[in-house]
């Protein structure tokens, strides 16, 4: 298994596949690896050859969001380092949103918090029969947790990868766990 905590592969069908390494935290995301998918996700959209990219994550969940210890690190933070952080996850689901190819999440077990984001700023999502979905942050955190909210609440872009049918916007405000025995209604 790779050391590095975020895969990219590009087949010669033009599949890109990005991938979450971090199952020893449940692919917990911290500054680094916000980074490394920003990198990756430019890289894609500037990719002629990309059609698609396939968002996953090694081991047993797709990702708990936040890692633990990189908010302790930031409790520490001032003010203006923890703004710089909170823009730096706001980039990474404006990268990810306006991607300009089609976007598929493959999620296994958890998604939680951020990781609610990641899969809400794609175009599809793919999840197993016992995934699961909640942010968390709305117990304690309600008003506070801007950088996923605008994913998980806004309408799906509008991208240069047309025609695709697009469904109305969504919104997910409940921080009880949801799995896929629940069935949306759609307009």
């Amino acid at each position: 298994m790779s050391t590095q905590q975020v895969l990219l592969d590009i087949d010669s069908r033009g599949i890109a596949t990005l991938t979450l390494n971090r199952p020893e935290v449940h692919n917990a995301f911290d500054d680094n690896v916000i980074n490394s998918l920003i990198m990756h996700l430019e890289a894609v959209a500037e990719n002629p050859s990309v059609r698609v990219l396939v968002l996953r994550s090694e081991g047993k969940n797709f990702s708990a969001g936040a890692d633990l210890n990189w908010m302790r690190r930031m409790a520490k933070n001032s003010h203006q380092e923890n703004l710089v952080d909170a823009r730096g996850l706001g980039r990474l689901m404006q990268c990810l949103n306006e991607l300009p190819k089609p976007t598929v999440a493959l999620v296994q077990g958890a998604a939680y918090g951020g990781a609610v984001g990641l899969a809400a700023c794609c175009d599809l999502v793919i999840a197993t029969q016992a995934s699961q979905f909640c942010l968390s942050e709305v117990l304690t955190w309600f008003g506070r947790s801007a950088s996923v909210k605008p994913a998980a609440i806004s309408s799906p872009p509008k991208r240069s990868a047309q025609p695709r049918r697009r469904s109305g916007g969504w919104c997910m405000s409940s921080s009880k766990r949801i799995n896929n025995s629940i069935r949306l209604k759609t307009a």
